[in-house]
Order: structure tokens, then C-alpha cells, then sequence
């Protein structure tokens, strides 16, 4: 079954959580795609300097999340300081795998793991 849920950036945490539960992700899941999806919306607020959009869909309990911004250029794993660039060494840790792509309106980022 592929189910899919699309949210505003600032109603994601309370949106995904419900949807996370009922679809049957485990709490350990749900707690780590919360803190990715807050990870790449807080990138999308730092450096596209743009509105977001999060997409999650669920195919055969494997989770897809997708963030998507007006900025077409591509995300950057920098190194750590004490100041950040953490976000995408934490997406990274959390997913099974993670990736961007280009969109006709910017680009989007995303994660897959399964529920």
C-alpha cells in the first residue's frame, strides 16, 4: 500500500507525528524522521531563505520523506563547528539513505528508512 501525506513546513511535527503513528511507524521511527524533517526544514529556513513544503510517503513500510524549497542549489555537508553544520550529518545518521534533486521550482531533499 503507498499512502502519502504533504504539510506546511510550520504544521509538520504535530501532522507527521499522527500520521507516523497511524500508518504503524515505531516510536523509535517516528522520533528520528521528526528530527530529520526539522533538520532539513531548518536548512531550507537558513540557507534557501525559502517557504518548504514536506511530503512523506509510505510504500510497502518504507518511508520516504521529501522536503522541497524555491532555492536550486544543491545541500552541503560542511564541517562541524560550534556554530552548526551538524543538520545533514544527523539526516545522514538517521536515514538509510538520503539524496536531493533538482525541481522545475528549486530542488528538493530526501530520506528513506524503513518504518
Amino acid at each position: 500500500m503507498n499512502v502519502a501525506k504533504s504539510v506546511l513546513a510550520s504544521d509538520t511535527r504535530a501532522v507527521m507525528h499522527t500520521w507516523l503513528a497511524e500508518v504503524g511507524c515505531s516510536q523509535e521511527v517516528i522520533g528520528d524522521a521528526l528530527i530529520v524533517v526539522d533538520e532539513l526544514v531548518t536548512n531550507v529556513v537558513t540557507h534557501a531563505e525559502s517557504d518548504s513544503v514536506v511530503v512523506a510517503v509510505l510504500d510497502d513500510m518504507r518511508l520516504r520523506l521529501e522536503v522541497h524549497d524555491s532555492d536550486p542549489t544543491p545541500p552541503v555537508a560542511v564541517e562541524p563547528t560550534s556554530a552548526g553544520g551538524l543538520g545533514l550529518l544527523i539526516v545522514a545518521a538517521l536515514s538509510d539513505s538520503w539524496g536531493w534533486r533538482p525541481t522545475e521550482y528549486g530542488k528538493r531533499v530526501w530520506t528513506e528508512t524503513l518504518c
